[in-house]
């Protein structure tokens, strides 16, 4: 096993230095998965499992997408007889295809989760025993129902934000808050599996996001990133997970 860089080594920080923190957790979990026998088999079957669903999500958004930009757009009776009215118009559809896309990505991933829970509790399960912290691994219904619930609490106000994106001018600080939540929403879903095999609630696994907040901005937008890139994302969620354990890890040490 790979000693992690001096910031992993310090575990979860609470402020803004925690976002580079989280960047390089989510580096340092995919070279521990691809290093590690037993973390490299657990992650492959949910890989195997929706690396199809992850194609046929992509080719729908980039053919159903503008055309839903276009729906939204005329249902709002936004003109498109004018130059600038035409130019606004394209440059809401690449925003809105792009948005829609990482949205449902969001989406994506919370059904990746559904799919490979199991495996990604036991991959949480190796790295945190590897610390000597007790784990015990949810049923199908404990572990599945609030994964869900959590999943939602982000989904939903981040298409709210999409959709008020297409109000012109202020809509794009909707996108920017709307992606903000979808970063937030990634990295909740990679520190799941952690505090859920250790026995923290909904309301716990939740609030530890807001708790560190930069932290989990930072994994989350690598994930964002990694997902916007054909089969690169199938890699990253398991690589955050890992990465989120081992400072989930080190700081339930420190404590």
């Amino acid at each position: 096993m790979s000693e992690p860089s001096f910031l992993i080594r310090r575990g979860l920080k609470p402020g803004l230095g925690g976002f580079f923190t989280g960047v390089g957790a989510v580096f340092w979990g995919l070279s521990r998965v691809l290093s590690e026998p037993r973390l490299r088999r657990l992650a492959l079957v949910p890989l195997f499992l929706t690396a199809v669903l992850y194609m046929v999500l992509m080719a729908l958004t980039v053919w159903q997408g503008p055309g839903v930009v276009d729906w939204i757009w005329s249902s709002l009776d936004w003109g498109r007889e004018a130059w600038w009215q035409l130019v606004l118009f394209y440059a809401a559809v690449v925003a809105g295809v792009l948005g829609l896309l990482v949205l449902l990505i969001l989406l994506f991933s919370s059904v990746a989760e559904a799919v490979g829970g199991p495996f990604y509790d036991k991959m949480a399960s190796h790295v945190l025993g590897t610390h000597g912290i007790p784990t015990k691994e949810p049923g199908l219904i404990e572990g599945t129902v609030p994964d869900l619930i959590r999943s939602v609490l982000f989904m939903a106000p981040a298409a709210v934000c999409w959709i008020l994106g297409f109000i012109p001018v202020v809509g794009v600080a909707f996108w920017v808050l709307g992606g903000a939540v979808v970063w937030l929403g990634f990295a909740s879903a990679a520190v799941n599996p952690a505090l859920s095999v250790t026995g923290n609630g909904l309301g716990a696994r939740v609030s530890f996001v807001f708790r560190f907040f930069f932290t989990m901005l930072g994994v989350g937008g690598v994930v964002a990133v990694a997902m916007l890139v054909p089969l690169l994302g199938l890699v990253a969620i398991p690589a955050s997970i890992v990465g989120t354990t081992e400072l989930y890890a080190r700081s339930h040490r420190a404590m």
